[in-house]
Parts: C-alpha cells; sequence; structure tokens
C-alpha cells in the first residue's frame, strides 16, 4: 500500500529556497514530491534520497525579463526521470549526478530576479503610499476620509510585505 500525505505549506516567491530546502529534507526522510497546487504539497513514502529541487514562481513581469527561459534551461539540463518532473508543475527534481556549479548559479539568478521585482513593487507601492497621503491630508470629506485611510493602510503593508521580501531574498544572494 503506497503512503502518502499533504501539507500546506505557504511557499511565496521570498520563501523558494526554504521551501527547496525543506523539500530535500523531506526526500532524505524518505517523502518524495509527487504534486504541488499552490500551497497543497503531496508526498509519496518511498526510499530516502539526497534530492535538490528547484523551484521558479514565475509572473508574467518575470517571463518577459528572462526568469521562465532560465527556469526552463535549467530543467532541461538538470532534471532527473521523476515523474513529478513529466508534469507541467513550477517546481523540478533535479538530478543529483548533473548538479554543477551553473546550478547553483540559475539558483541565484532566479533570486536576484525576484529581488529586482521586489524592490520595483516596494517602491511602486511607496509611490502610491504617498499619493494616498497626500489625498488624505488634503480632503476634509468624512466618508473619503475614511476610504482613503484603508487605502493607505493597505499600501503600508504591502510596502513592507515587499520591502522584508527585498532583504529576505537578499541573504541568499551572499550564501
Amino acid at each position: 500500500m503506497i503512503q502518502k500525505q499533504t501539507i500546506m505549506k505557504p511557499c511565496l516567491r521570498a520563501t523558494v529556497n526554504e521551501i527547496e530546502d525543506w523539500l530535500t529534507k523531506m526526500a532524505e526522510e524518505g517523502w518524495r514530491l509527487t504534486d504541488l497546487h499552490g500551497w497543497k504539497f503531496t508526498f509519496e513514502r518511498k526510499k530516502p534520497a539526497s534530492i535538490k529541487y528547484f523551484i521558479c514562481s514565475s509572473t508574467r513581469i518575470l517571463t518577459f525579463n528572462g526568469i521562465s527561459y532560465d527556469y526552463h534551461t535549467a530543467k532541461m539540463l538538470y532534471q532527473s526521470k521523476s515523474d513529478i518532473n513529466k508534469r507541467n508543475l513550477p517546481v523540478f527534481e533535479a538530478d543529483s549526478k548533473m548538479i554543477d556549479e551553473h546550478f547553483e548559479e540559475y539558483k541565484r539568478l532566479r533570486n536576484k530576479w525576484y529581488q529586482k521585482e521586489f524592490l520595483a513593487a516596494a517602491l511602486l507601492t511607496f509611490l502610491f503610499l504617498c499619493i494616498t497621503g497626500f489625498i488624505v491630508c488634503n480632503v476634509t470629506n468624512k466618508p473619503l476620509f475614511c476610504f482613503t485611510l484603508i487605502v493607505l493602510v493597505f499600501w503600508t503593508v504591502m510596502f513592507f510585505y515587499h520591502l522584508i521580501s527585498f532583504f529576505w531574498m537578499r541573504t541568499h544572494l551572499k550564501t
């Protein structure tokens, strides 16, 4: 009988390195990734193995800038013969015999793309934050003031999310 387990775990672009490490540890414990839908990871019990994973949470902006090309190139070069690699998922299992310094370079490039995206999003969010703040300061109409205050709080949260993500990725560029 095949043993399976499903785990819900947040998988954001800012945490792809941690998720890859977690998937590697799961494989070492004998749990191989068989499916991924959003944050839902499905594993099957198999023989423990030392496996590296590569995740690409691509967006339209990144696809046009080349990250998707880098991901698919890395997948063609490094994928193992695992069933998960035959599916169109944003993750692939790398063949441990094929891994070299270029594999890590693809990961570093991916992290750099994400870092640029987070910085651009943080700057854009800061711009909207300033505009919303300007509107709040210059409007006296109470209902509009409440709405604008809510929007201001939203953009503040978004700004800090992108800024924290930027610095989170920065730590992985240094390693």
